[in-house]
């Protein structure tokens, strides 16, 4: 999981601007030029915005195995750890229409040693990425919650991220294509000084449902089985290869309607 700032993807365009329109009215005649200033001024302006998503330590969970549900929502974070994602969204808007923001799981980066400081030898390509079936994922928001924050019920207890794709398609990199994670609004008529902060916590681990581990020999007669039809099967050397990478992108706009 990439933690650069380029892994940010903040969807919201925020401008402070000030259009002036001046009329002005021209009637033309041989020689002769004529024109007038209208008497108004006519001015479109924006309130004042603001909108930010600031995330912390990358999950980074090396050399793994599927675990249970029990085990997966036990990660903490704690001091040098890299088990849970916490990271913040905060704004205001002295408008009367308040931010609508939605939170989605989106398809991660290859990890690579130089960027995510991994321990192993091992070189990721595509390929090398675990189904969305075989990693589950707990969301909830910890603090600065309100009636309008909603977090998906989906992740309120553990499911596969593929359980968050509408459609039934790969995770992709875009909102259409991700997991909805959670929703909430920033209300209208907020200065900085009455900013609302919610903070958000992520977990995921490799799934003890839907992955399973086999000689790498015994694959092949293993995928075959009934009740394997809707699991991945891997072989053991094939599965110690493998890696999975998600990224949170949070998806900003003027509300329709005020707080």
């Amino acid at each position: 999981m990439n933690n650069e700032n380029s892994s940010k993807q903040v969807l919201l365009s925020v401008i402070g601007i000030a259009i002036l329109v001046v009329a002005v009215v021209g009637v033309s005649f041989a020689f002769f030029n004529y024109s007038k200033e209208g008497q108004y001024s006519n001015v479109v302006t924006t309130g004042s915005v603001f909108f930010n998503f600031t995330d912390g330590d990358a999950i980074l969970l090396e050399n793994q195995f599927p675990v249970s549900d029990a085990t997966g929502q036990a990660y903490k974070k704690a001091d040098g750890a890299k088990d849970v994602l916490s990271f913040d969204v905060t704004g205001w808007d002295t408008s009367s229409k308040g931010i609508d923001y939605t939170i989605y799981g989106v398809k991660g980066d290859i990890p690579t040693q130089e960027k995510d400081k991994l321990t192993s030898a091992t070189e990721y390509v595509e390929g090398d990425r675990l189904a969305d079936q075989d990693i589950k994922l707990t969301f909830s928001a910890i603090s600065g919650t309100d009636e309008t924050t909603t977090v998906s019920s989906l992740y309120a207890t553990p499911k596969t991220v593929k359980a968050g794709i509408e459609g039934g398609g790969p995770l992709g990199t875009t909102t259409a294509d991700g997991c909805k994670l959670a929703t909430g609004k920033i209300p209208s008529g907020t200065s900085e000084e009455e900013k609302k902060t919610i903070k958000f916590e992520l977990r995921m681990w490799i799934s003890d449902e839907q992955v399973l581990v086999v000689g790498d020999g015994e694959k092949e007669s293993e995928a075959q089985k009934s009740e394997n039809a809707q699991k991945s099967v891997y072989g053991e050397t094939e599965f110690a290869k493998k890696f999975y990478s998600l990224k949170i992108l949070i998806d900003a706009k003027t509300a329709t309607a005020g707080a």
